[in-house]
């Protein structure tokens, strides 16, 4: 009822699923009552940190309301809500590239100067999500129990999310390119 006062229809939907996933992914951290689990899980959500940074890299980029932006943010990842704050009121995208604190600027730059001619977020996003892949990959080898099931698991992930990102190129006319 409360969030009804606020939003309305999709709105009012994304952000109640949202809630609902924050409390259970914090539920879940707080109830694991195995070390690993807890760090394969803290890992996984991490992927919701890439979510909330180009979320915030959208938002800066084509101007939106801050507040707009920060009612679509899921923080529970490895960033707290204060830190997701901290980079939605940055005032330059750059800044908020530099401020991650899990991934150096240095493997970012070639994507930020991509942005920085085009003006389009694309490389940008791409090379954020490439980042994170690559890390969870790594360091689902040093699993002792799981970890061939965790990189399967994320290696469909990844051909799902190849397989949106070439039917949104297809859609904009450059599958070819």
């Amino acid at each position: 009822n409360e969030l009804a006062m606020s939003y309305s229809g999709v709105a009012l939907l994304d952000f109640s699923l949202n809630q609902n996933l924050v409390r259970d992914f914090t539920k879940l951290k707080r109830i694991a009552d195995d070390s690993t689990l807890v760090l394969l899980m803290t890992k996984y959500f991490q992927r919701m940190d890439i979510y909330n940074i180009k979320t915030i890299l959208r938002a800066l980029a084509s101007g939106a309301d801050k507040d707009s932006a920060k009612d679509l943010l899921v923080p529970i990842g490895v960033l707290s809500e204060e830190e997701l704050d901290s980079l939605l009121g940055m005032a330059h995208v750059e800044d908020v590239l530099k401020s991650i604190p899990f991934i150096g600027y240095a493997e970012l730059q070639g994507a930020y100067a991509k942005f920085k001619e085009t003006g389009n977020l694309f490389e940008l996003e791409n090379s954020l999500s490439h980042t994170y892949y690559r890390e969870i990959l790594a360091f689902s080898a040093h699993l002792p129990v799981h970890g061939t099931l965790f990189r399967n698991f994320l290696e469909e992930e990844i051909d799902i999310m190849n397989l949106k990102i070439i039917i949104r190129l297809k859609r904009e006319g450059l599958a070819g390119k």
